[in-house]
């Protein structure tokens, strides 16, 4: 997540409309087989197996196009993170 942003601009597990955006266009341009499982915005409808898969597509991502020269996040490597972290099991525990 980026210096000083708050989760509050992001509902969990529903993706705000500029997360989605981007996690449907990385996973169109990555993972295309993966795309219908994004669609929707609700990550809890998810598995365990599948929101994996996006973490590691995104990590990829992440590191192809989500830093800059200095290898520190860029926005849209900062975008990336908060994908990443909403992905991530503890969100989905119960």
């Amino acid at each position: 997540m980026r210096p000083g942003a708050a989760w509050d601009d992001v509902d969990v597990p529903a993706l705000s409309g500029r997360h989605h955006a981007l996690l449907l266009e990385v996973t169109e341009a990555r993972r295309p087989q993966l795309a219908g499982l994004v669609a929707t915005r609700d990550l809890a409808e998810l598995t365990d197996a599948q929101r994996t898969d996006l973490r590691h597509m995104l990590t990829d991502e992440l590191v192809a196009a989500g830093l800059g020269d200095d290898d520190e996040p860029n926005e849209r490597g900062f975008v990336i993170e908060d994908l990443i972290d909403l992905l991530a099991p503890w969100h989905f525990s119960g």
